[in-house]
């Protein structure tokens, strides 16, 4: 799920919140001043998490290929 960076046009605070995609326009509320709006959206970012063995391997299940 893509971790999302807002700024609040009433008192411009930066703030980040974990929502889906089809979310990422939807109002939200400014943790700082409460104003709920539509927040400008300044860049998005991938939560993802590691496989067991780290280093960029993806967590989507079982590999086959023979390598790792």
């Amino acid at each position: 799920m893509p971790m999302y960076e807002y700024q609040c046009p009433r008192c411009q605070e930066v703030f980040e919140l974990l929502r889906s995609m089809s979310e990422r326009d939807e109002e939200c509320r400014c943790p700082n001043c409460g104003h709920e709006a539509r927040m400008e959206r300044k860049s998005s970012l991938f939560a993802s998490t590691g496989g067991e063995r780290g280093g960029g391997y993806s967590s989507c299940g079982p590999s086959s290929s023979g390598f790792g």
